[in-house]
């Protein structure tokens, strides 16, 4: 009778435990601390760029509903910065290889028109490094 307490004590933390190989508690979560802080030294355009206007929330809200509607696009293309003022867009952020990028420009350029959009997306490998350790 006296096991049954460190028994069920012993139960419960083992059940509090992650699972080795627990993918769930395995991944990095992402951070984009380096990237916003780029951005606020250069002055590139960020999503507080985007117009009121009507036309320009029209504009961005085609292109990121179409980029969502793509076939096989990464979370990172779906999750791009499009940021629409009098008409032109910017499109920024990260994506996984060339083909993403030209998918994302090619649907921002046939809603927007093709003189209208500046690419400043970034493929993977080339994008900036981002810290490990975020400040803490």
């Amino acid at each position: 009778m006296h096991f049954r307490l460190p028994l069920a004590l012993l139960l419960a933390f083992a059940a509090c435990q992650p699972r080795t190989g627990d993918n769930a508690h395995n991944r990095v979560a992402p951070d984009n601390t380096a990237v916003n802080a780029e951005d606020r030294k250069t002055g590139a355009k960020t999503p507080m760029d985007q117009s009121e206007g009507s036309a320009d929330i029209a504009t961005t809200a085609a292109i990121r509903r179409d980029v969502l509607q793509a076939k096989g696009l990464s979370a990172d293309a779906d999750n791009v910065k499009i940021v629409t003022s009098n008409g032109f867009v910017t499109l920024r952020g990260v994506v996984e290889d060339d083909a993403e990028r030209d998918t994302v420009v090619a649907i921002a350029r046939r809603i927007a028109g093709a003189d209208r959009v500046t690419d400043e997306l970034s493929v993977s490998a080339d994008a900036p490094a981002v810290d490990d350790e975020p400040n803490r």
